[in-house]
């Protein structure tokens, strides 16, 4: 049910990089850690996110571009706690 709300709230987000910057402090929230791990492929999770994967790349680079986090494969480092 859990992941069924996390859905709904994604798809009700407006943009793609907004959408992935939740999913990020969400995870980062639930590992509570500054370096959190993908909860799976990068296609699966743009496709949780209702993105297609070039969708979610490209919010990734922009969210790494504009100093907020740090990618490393399947690992995202937080470097800032909010956009």
């Amino acid at each position: 049910m859990a992941n069924l709300n996390n859905v709904i709230e994604n798809i009700n987000t407006p943009s793609a990089k907004e959408r992935v910057w939740t999913y990020l402090c969400r995870l980062q929230t639930e590992q509570n850690k500054e370096v959190v791990q993908l909860s799976g492929k990068k296609h699966e999770v743009a496709l949780m996110l209702g993105l297609r994967p070039e969708t979610f790349s490209r919010a990734l680079a922009e969210l790494e571009n504009d100093g907020h986090i740090k990618m490393n494969h399947k690992q995202v480092q937080i470097l800032q706690s909010s956009k």
